[in-house]
């Protein structure tokens, strides 16, 4: 299989589309592989902002999201300022309804991002199975990562613990992600999210993701990827690139298979595409 170097990242676009050619002269390879690179890396971008919202409101809102006291609210060097109702009881749920306001100024979340604006947590926490079914719906009110907006809806739902007592959860997405220089992206996921390592009650930080997601990439462009279940994706929460797994991207007629490597914690992968392997950087 012949190698090449691929000088674009994930999140530049090197070229547009074009369709996928029977001749596959490098030109035609080259530009459809450019654009199935951005459009994993704009994908990357949306899941990677995604898990860090999951991972910055579990650090407020834990499985003992009842716990949480407002006196949280006075130490808002450390915590942001934290509101909890009571939204309601079932005969099988206590509802409750968490905002988490990081203000206007900008907070330092745990991963050094830079949070403004409001996220909004509707809990349903399971009194039966252990916790089973409980889960977290999360909306947005202003909100922004790194000047980053984002807006729409995310659930995620407990399922348990697997044969070897890993906790993981289903998780769906429906959000708009606009750029800071305004360009947006249009992301929907339903992935599986399992814990392998550094486990609390109902969290980790060494992770295995399986799933899939569309949308439109930043060029406007439809598209879909879907890791790769042989191959899953895996990482820890603490470091901010996948380090092994492979997914499958398509637009239009064009798919490519992107590769995150051994386990090796670094910023590199590479696209296959009608039997031509580049490397890229993960940025």
């Amino acid at each position: 299989m012949k190698k090449k170097n691929l000088f674009t990242t994930l999140f530049i676009v090197g070229a547009l589309l074009l369709s996928f050619s029977s001749c596959k002269d490098d030109e035609n390879v080259t530009a459809s592989a450019a654009s199935l690179t951005a459009t994993a890396g704009d994908e990357a971008q949306a899941s990677t902002i995604n898990d860090q919202i999951l991972s910055e409101v579990d650090t407020y809102v834990s499985a003992n999201a009842q716990l949480v006291k407002p006196m949280f609210t006075g130490a808002v060097t450390s915590v942001p300022l934290i509101t909890i109702e009571n939204t309601g009881t079932t005969a099988t749920s206590i509802l409750k309804k968490i905002t988490i306001d990081f203000g206007t100024t900008g907070f330092t979340g745990r991963h050094g991002n830079t949070l403004k604006g409001k996220i909004i947590v509707n809990l349903d926490l399971r009194l039966l199975s252990l916790g089973v079914g409980s889960s977290r719906t999360i909306t947005y009110d202003n909100f922004t990562i790194n000047n980053i907006s984002v807006t729409g809806t995310n659930k995620i739902i407990f399922g348990g613990w697997t044969t070897d007592k890993h906790p993981f959860w289903s998780i769906t997405g429906e959000n708009v992600i606009t750029l800071a220089d305004g360009k947006t992206i249009t992301w929907k996921a339903e992935r599986r999210l399992e814990f392998t390592s550094a486990l609390t009650t109902f969290w980790g930080e060494g992770y295995i993701l399986t799933g899939s997601a569309s949308g439109i990439n930043a060029e406007g462009k439809a598209y879909s990827i879907t890791i790769n279940a042989g191959n899953p994706l895996i990482g820890s929460t603490l470091y901010p690139y996948v380090t092994k797994g492979s997914v499958s991207v398509t637009i239009g007629q064009s798919t490519g298979v992107i590769d995150y490597g051994d386990g090796t914690q670094d910023n590199k992968a590479t696209l296959t595409y009608s039997g031509v392997t580049y490397d890229f950087t993960i940025r």
